[in-house]
């Protein structure tokens, strides 16, 4: 059984298509990443080799600043983004294999290479 949620929807769905036989339910809650042909520009540029490293170091940590310039393009009310969640977000940044994970995530999105 499987259960995703915005990226985890995406390889999700990846998975369920490329082992069909492994998957007895799939539940995607929310949309998936992907699932539009376009992601927002920032997300895309974050997946591109070198861009996505640079644009990395502008450190964003500020909760609202966060809000505005991500989620706004990720979900139809950035306003109802509860404020402890994008703390926790940015919290999340501090780890060291985060933002390769964050590169690597949507690099695969953006060129499809599953």
């Amino acid at each position: 059984n499987l259960v995703g949620n915005s990226m985890g929807g995406y390889f999700s769905m990846a998975f369920s298509c490329a082992h069909p036989e492994r998957v007895r339910n799939l539940v995607l809650v929310g949309a998936p990443a992907g699932l539009d042909k376009q992601l927002p520009l920032f997300i895309r540029l974050l997946g591109v080799p070198g861009m996505g490293s640079m644009l990395s170091r502008l450190e964003i940590t500020d909760p609202e600043r966060l809000r505005n310039r991500v989620f706004q393009d990720l979900v139809a009310h950035a306003e109802r983004v509860p404020v402890d969640l994008l703390e926790i977000g940015i919290a999340n940044s501090v780890f060291p294999a985060s933002q390769l994970c964050v590169h690597t995530m949507l690099r695969t999105v953006r060129t499809r290479e599953i």
